[in-house]
């Protein structure tokens, strides 16, 4: 095989048209592709529509009335009470009440208030999720092309040997058989290449699917797997304080946790009377030139006789604790899982020191088994095996390296910033 067509590989996968994007560009357009949550946008806007009706509720109102008739008084005289004849009655008049006491309408435009809350922390999470999910296929396809390099690698170095060995043969200083297992290593070298490009092909597509591209385009990542797990662990302690910060989850419990409390004394408040301070002022007399200035102040009390709150009420009190229940559900979630990523991405630091070591080791090894086959003291069945462990460390390194980044992300979705990795 052509060695200037193996080294391009990894940019050769596919005919179609190339993209380089970095982990940032793959977050942006992520959230680009996020679907609208209709059914979350509808229900904010729902409730914020609720929240605007309860809190007119409470406002100042004005009314303004006029009449005119004939009315029939009534006059009490020394004979007793008489009516009067009827007389034409005119009457304009303007009213002014202010809500003192309605604690049905302000619980529930508080209870509307926190849904609007929930439904914008669903959006929230909705963003956290999809640029989770960027972020990992960012880091398959990091992986994946990255092990095409790693076998092409590998390909080079097997028919470097094979011309080796058949050198040797043809010198008379090794065997046929040094030559035929070359030619077997170059051909499992060749395989190996060859699925390492449909994993790669299929990492593009997901990444393409995921960020909603054309999955046809090739899409070339611009940051390396090194550069993606670079990162400092946190402390425990740190990393929970910006979980309880930054998780939608959080916030999207306690507003659905303060909605529940606010819609269970709405319910109470059902029961209680409400109070209105009212005053009126206008004019009647029989007509228009002959009008008097009339007026009134005072405050209106309403008592609901007929009720079925009760029932309201303990049905909201069930609802206020399980919503109670689910806000500490989430809360140990959170804690468990920032912990969790944070010995994940411990033991994949540990791990990647351990690939090192190993890489460095089969590396030896290798370099080794080719100057004693070079020599002429050993067989190449040595250096195949030499090969075949360094492939197997290479392996194990562009994992670990993978292993890490990927345990950034967990890391980064536990404590609610998938959305700001770079």
């Amino acid at each position: 095989m052509n060695r200037s067509l193996l080294l391009l590989a990894p940019t050769l996968l596919f005919a179609a048209e190339e993209r380089t994007l970095t982990l940032r560009e793959a977050l942006a357009a992520s959230v680009a592709a996020t679907p609208v949550l209709i059914a979350d946008l509808d229900a904010g806007r729902s409730d914020e529509d609720a929240a605007a009706a309860r809190i007119r509720a409470l406002y100042p109102n004005l009314s303004a009335t006029g009449t005119a008739g004939k009315r029939t008084n009534a006059v009490t005289g020394a004979n007793g009470t008489d009516a009067t004849d009827p007389a034409t009655t005119l009457d304009a008049r303007l009213r002014i009440g202010q809500p003192i006491l309605n604690l049905n309408s302000y619980h529930t435009w508080r209870a509307a208030q926190a849904g609007r809350s929930v439904a914008l922390a669903n959006r929230r999470l909705a963003v956290e999720t999809a640029c989770t999910n960027a972020a990992e296929a960012y880091v398959e396809l990091l992986r994946s092309r990255t092990q095409v390099v790693d076998r092409t690698s590998d390909l080079l170095l097997a028919e470097e040997l094979l011309k080796l060995a058949k050198a040797r043969v043809s010198a008379g200083t090794s065997p046929a058989l040094d030559a035929t297992r070359a030619e077997g290593q170059v051909a499992a070298s060749r395989t190996a290449l060859v699925s390492a490009q449909g994993a790669a092909e299929q990492a593009t597509i997901t990444l393409a699917r995921v960020l909603d591209w054309d999955p046809a385009k090739t899409l070339v990542p611009a940051d390396t797997l090194a550069n993606v797990a670079q990162t400092d662990a946190p402390t425990d302690d740190s990393a929970q304080a910006a979980a309880q910060e930054s998780r939608p989850e959080k916030a999207a419990s306690a507003a659905a946790q303060a909605a529940a409390l606010a819609a269970r004394k709405a319910a109470n408040g059902a029961r209680w009377p409400t109070v209105e301070a009212f005053a009126d002022g206008g004019y009647t007399g029989p007509s228009t030139g002959d009008m008097a200035r009339t007026w009134a102040a005072g405050v209106s009390v309403t008592i609901p006789l007929f009720d079925s709150s009760p029932w309201t009420a303990e049905s909201a009190a069930l609802a206020e604790r399980q919503a109670h229940l689910r806000h500490l559900d989430t809360n140990r979630r959170i804690v468990a899982e920032v912990r969790g990523a944070i010995v994940g991405l411990t033991s994949a630091t540990a791990g990647l020191a351990a690939a090192k070591e190993q890489d460095r080791v089969a590396k030896a090894e290798l370099s080794q088994a080719k100057d004693r086959f070079t020599a002429g003291v050993a067989s190449n069945l040595e250096v195949i095996n030499a090969q075949l462990s360094a492939s197997q460390a290479t392996t194990a390194l562009t994992n670990a390296l993978a292993n890490l980044a990927q345990a950034r992300v967990r890391l980064a979705q536990a404590v609610g910033r998938a959305s700001s990795l770079n």
